[in-house]
């Protein structure tokens, strides 16, 4: 019927026939139209309604497009390939809500910096001084302000460093059994005594008269050098102009990084640095590669183990020893030389091999050019003794690169100017002096003693890779592994215990202290260790009578030992918080020790059940594997916060321990501070070093740490994949 009706047709005639009218009703409520039968579509239109959002993208509102609300990326910036912003933090934020988070947080902010200008309005020039040198460092403003507020910052800024007696293991307080009842030369030291004996009787005279580097950590100690304050660091760097700062800089590299791998003679860069006549002993290029290295050491930097952050005050001296190296490495010099053995050092700590190997490449052309390692004729005076002094650096840093990577030494060839003996020439090696706090003597660190001893071993690891490691590149059929050669190796054994034997009085089990000292050691049980091992693990073709397998395993598990006493007393005297670069090889060599002793454990204590077969392990053995693994890996985690190789090989050691270890070590790091670490990790890892005992079955190749990085992501990857899987199935 058409509308109006026609006329003549009365309005209640129409309203009689309601059967003839479309009827209207609400749309039917249907999520998806495919639901509908297409009779119902057509007459519907039924619509499909789409959920709301309450705050679009960026680049949807900009367009005024509608947003599908999806984080981190929407659908249309997905499709478009762009990058999507969202002004609120999460999806249940509304704009409004973001707008006043935002103005709130710039509220608070702005009431940190009105309360830190009334801070330097009203303190001292010397606080003021020390504010703002956090400030130049990169301090949170808030932080700051609630430092100098409740007076942290300045009260540690003017009292004397920690200096407390001794620190505690984590998870068991005690030494483990194995040391106790071992015939342990170490359990007889001063430190030792130091540290157990101390609640009782007094310690011994020796101890007394020695007070501070006995009873103090390292690390409460300064180092007194004058020359420092009268260095001018316009005059050698552009990014700094700070004085003090850089004074500050070079101690902590001083104390941390020069004694476990000196690449010049202290004295005569000092020289360099304060003195116009003495610029061939230092130079810009040189400043800044020191600089660079001891930013990882400075605990006061922020983010120092984030290499790859442009902003950093390490990244910045790297980008000028970096360019300056490339305009001066064509021209070979001594300073360019050591700078280079900086450079290298620094990649390495970045765990980027393929960059540090360039380095270390043209380290090795530069002493050949300069005939470094040759007789010092021609030359006199400080020049003569600093190329006599940089060629046992280099020849000892290559040594070392080598046993630590599992291959031949670059520099095969030992100097040939002898090492001097330091009570006859003292003057051939730098000194190095300490003040504890509340002790008015200054200690020496007897650098030349601990040097010449540790080159000495040195010379001996560089002979260990000649004969028993392969090349940097293998001949072609040739193996990637330790050589089998017990003859050499027993004649090594007996190179190192001679030159154990004959320790001078500072250096002897009995009276080292000090964290280089105490490192000396701990390498020298640890290449033991990894002798012994190759041994142990000799193909029968190649067994002698010399060493039978069982005594070559008790000789290897003693040195074990030997290994984890000198660890937990130096973890006892000065803890594992404080930079120390070399305690990442340390550490992880340690738990390496701990995996390996409990997968013969399970070989060697287990019962056959079917197809598997049950572990029987001692719970107080067990116990103790626990503690010295938490230990370990609780090392690594300190260390991580000042090299980023150290961050890694945290993960590495971590993702092998058993759930009960992992929970045991979550009490003393926390899951978000490992998620921290994990955060600070990029993608790609590029080192070759093994992390695995040298001698061991282990495969170097698939031991090298960009190799164990991946089988790690892949796990985790697979992990990820069966959790979706279950997820779906559930």
């Amino acid at each position: 019927m058409t509308w109006p009706p026609p006329a003549g047709m009365a309005y209640s005639q129409v309203n009689q026939s309601p059967a003839q009218l479309r009827s209207i009703l609400p749309s039917p409520r249907i999520g998806n139209a495919e639901q509908l039968d297409p009779g119902q579509h057509l007459n519907t239109r039924a619509r499909i309604r789409s959920v709301a959002v309450r705050a679009a993208c960026e680049y949807c509102r900009k367009r005024k497009s509608r947003c599908s609300g999806e984080r981190p990326q929407c659908s249309a910036c997905t499709k478009r390939g762009r990058e999507c912003v969202y002004e609120t933090a999460s999806s249940g934020e509304t704009i409004p809500q973001a707008l006043k988070r935002k103005h709130t947080a710039l509220e608070q902010e702005s009431n940190a910096y009105r309360e830190l200008y009334h801070l330097l309005q009203n303190a001292s020039p010397s606080e003021s001084q020390d504010i703002l040198l956090r400030i130049r460092l990169g301090a949170d403003v808030n932080t700051l302000v609630r430092q100098v507020k409740d007076g942290n910052l300045l009260l540690q800024l003017a009292l004397v460093p920690e200096a407390r007696l001794r620190y505690n293991f984590p998870y068991s307080a005690s030494m483990p059994a194995a040391i106790l009842k071992s015939k342990n030369p170490y359990l007889n030291s001063l430190v030792y005594e130091a540290a157990f004996e101390t609640s009782g009787p007094l310690p011994s005279k020796q101890v007394c008269q020695m007070r501070a580097p006995y009873l103090s950590p390292y690390h409460a100690a300064e180092i007194i050098e004058p020359r420092l304050d009268l260095v001018q660091a316009s005059r050698w760097t552009s990014v700094i102009s700070d004085n003090r700062l850089l004074a500050e800089l070079m101690r902590c590299y001083i104390m941390h990084d020069y004694e476990n791998y000196p690449p010049f003679h202290l004295d005569l860069f000092l020289d360099g640095m304060t003195e116009e006549s003495e610029e061939d002993m230092c130079s810009p290029l040189l400043v800044n590669a020191v600089l660079a290295l001891a930013c990882h050491s400075y605990t006061r930097l922020p983010d120092r183990e984030k290499f790859w952050l442009p902003h950093t005050l390490g990244f910045r001296f790297l980008a000028e020893a970096k360019l300056l190296w490339e305009l001066e490495s064509e021209v070979p010099t001594l300073t360019t030389l050591q700078a280079t053995v900086v450079l290298h050092m620094i990649y390495n700590h970045f765990a980027m091999d393929e960059i540090s190997y360039i380095y270390l490449e043209r380290a090795v052309s530069m002493a050949d050019e300069l005939k470094l390692l040759e007789p010092s004729t021609g030359y006199a005076g400080k020049m003569k003794l600093a190329r006599e002094f940089t060629a046992w650096c280099s020849f000892s840093w290559l040594g070392v690169q080598g046993y630590y990577f599992a291959r031949q030494t670059l520099l095969p060839q030992a100097p040939a100017t002898p090492l001097p003996d330091p009570s006859q020439d003292p003057s051939w090696y730098p000194t190095i002096l300490l003040k504890y706090p509340l002790e008015n003597a200054i200690f020496s660190t007897n650098f030349g003693t601990h040097i010449r001893a540790m080159w000495q071993f040195r010379h001996i690891m560089a002979d260990i890779t000649m004969e028993l490691f392969p090349p940097i590149t293998p001949a072609p059929g040739g193996t990637e592994n330790v050589k089998s050669n017990p003859a050499k190796v027993i004649e090594l054994l007996q190179r190192l215990e001679a030159w154990f034997n004959a320790l001078p009085g500072p250096l002897t089990p009995e009276n080292i202290v000090l964290p280089p000292q105490l490192k000396l050691h701990i390498e020298y049980h640890g290449v033991l260790v990894s002798l012994y091992q190759m041994l142990e693990n000799q193909p029968t073709a190649y067994a002698t009578p010399s060493i039978p397998r069982n005594i070559a395993r008790e000789r290897s598990a003693d040195a074990a030992i030997r290994f984890e006493t000198l660890v937990r007393l130096y973890y006892l005297r000065h803890s594992f918080e404080h930079t120390d670069t070399f305690l990442t090889s340390i550490l992880s060599f340690l738990a390496n020790i701990m995996f390996q002793t409990l997968e013969s454990t399970k070989r060697d204590a287990s019962t056959e059940d079917g197809d598997e077969k049950t572990p029987v392990v001692d719970d107080d053995r067990r116990r103790n594997i626990r503690s010295t693994l938490i230990l370990a890996a609780k090392g690594l985690h300190d260390q991580s916060r000042n090299a980023y190789v150290t961050g890694v090989i945290f993960h590495l050691v971590r993702s092998r321990l058993s759930p009960e270890d992992l929970a045991a070590l979550n009490a003393y790091v926390s899951p978000r501070e490992v998620e921290a670490v994990y955060s600070r990790l990029p993608r790609t890892v590029r080192s070759q070093w093994p992390m695995a005992i040298i001698g061991s079955n282990a495969d170097m190749n698939k031991s090298q740490l960009r190799n164990l990085v991946k089988q790690l992501e892949a796990a985790s990857l697979t992990d990820d994949q069966v959790a979706k899987s279950e997820e779906g199935q559930g």
